[in-house]
Formats: C-alpha cells, structure tokens, sequence
C-alpha cells in the first residue's frame, strides 16, 4: 500500500511515572510526531475530568506549535489520593486540513498513586466480620468491608490493598473471576490472604478443589 499525506500528526505516547504519592506533581511528557509544521491544541483528562492546562486563559487545552519531526511536550500534573490515575491526552488541529487522521490523535497513560495502605475485609452478612474488623482498627491500620459480591474482579482495584481477609466466605459467594483475581493478588503482587474459620469456610464452603 503507498499513500502520502503531506502534513499529518501522530500521538505517540504519553510518558508517565508508573508511581506516585499522594499529593505529588509529576510530570508528564507528550509525544507527538509531525510530517509538517502544525498548530492546534493539547488536551488532558484525569480519569475522565478535564485538566486545566492553560491556568492563564479561559480555556483548559494547551496551545502548541508542532515542527515536522518528532516533537516534546511537558507539562506537570498534581495527583491527588491514593488508586489509578488514569490520563487521555488528545490534540487537535487549528486547521482540520492539516491533519486528516484523527483516530492517531490521542495517547493513554496509568500512574498508580500510592497512599497509606488498608485491609479489605470480606463477608457474605455484611456482620460478621465486624469482631475482625475492630480488631484490625485496634491495631491502628485502615480497615475497609465490602459484601463478598463487591470484591473487585479486577486486580487494579487491589493495588493500594495490603491485605484481604475473607470471614465465613463460601466458594458460590465468588465468582470465577473474582476467584481467579485473588490468586493473581497474592502471587503476582504480594498480597495478604486471610480466611477465617466457620460454617461456610474452608471445605465446609466448597472451597476443595478450587
């Protein structure tokens, strides 16, 4: 296949630091490549709302100037609580006709935000994981419960949790994928795995063979 387009931009990549902490500026490079000189527009969302990369104007977008080449932009971000930051940059052209392919006009980038970690404490009752959990709140560490049905399927969600403790849970309260995460959790981050006795724990919750 042979084409030319004389002047067309390409979103290469949004360079961002894997981590942060909480309440850390960091620092973000756009890479843009041009087949000509261009004018146009930087936008940035954090997680879906817009950042205001032109404090100085009314609007949020970012004016640039692009040379044929490749092309550098840096621009410092504050990352607020701890969990997944996710960014979209897109640009776009003062003049259409000067860049015809928009679908190569936006780049994408995850920085994991750390902060003080927690517990997650899992039951099917929503009480009676209460005695673990005061127990865990007397040791001075953050303690978060959620129903064994709201137990994040994706291990993304587990990045700032230390540890999760399953109380009286039965094997049918979890999905597979639920399941399948907690393994993933343990063996590919290092988490803690708790389980505690009772009627429907261990073999007596179907856990054999699991």
């Amino acid at each position: 296949l042979r084409y030319r387009y004389d002047s067309e931009v390409l979103f290469k990549r949004v360079a961002a630091p894997t981590h942060a902490r909480s309440g850390q500026t960091i620092s973000l490079r756009f890479i843009l490549s041009s087949t000509a000189d261009v004018r146009g527009k930087l936008l940035l969302t954090l997680n879906g709302q817009p950042v205001d990369l032109a404090p100085d104007s009314p609007e949020v977008a970012a004016p640039v100037e692009l040379t044929a080449g490749t092309n550098v932009k840096t621009v410092s971000v504050p990352v607020g609580t701890r969990g997944i930051h996710s960014f979209d940059a897109v640009f776009v052209p003062d003049d259409p006709e000067r860049d015809r392919i928009v679908e190569n006009n936006r780049a994408s980038a995850v920085t994991y935000v750390a902060g003080p970690g927690h517990v997650l404490v899992v039951d099917t009752d929503d009480a009676s994981s209460q005695w673990v959990m005061r127990a865990i709140e007397s040791s001075d560490m953050e303690v978060r419960h959620v129903p064994a049905g709201g137990l994040p399927d994706n291990l993304a969600m587990l990045l700032d949790t230390d540890a999760v403790v399953l109380v009286d849970v039965d094997c049918g309260s979890l999905t597979f994928a639920q399941q399948e995460m907690l393994c993933r959790y343990v063996n590919d981050l290092g988490g803690g795995l708790v389980m505690t006795g009772g009627p429907n724990s261990f073999g007596a919750g179907g856990w054999i063979g699991s």
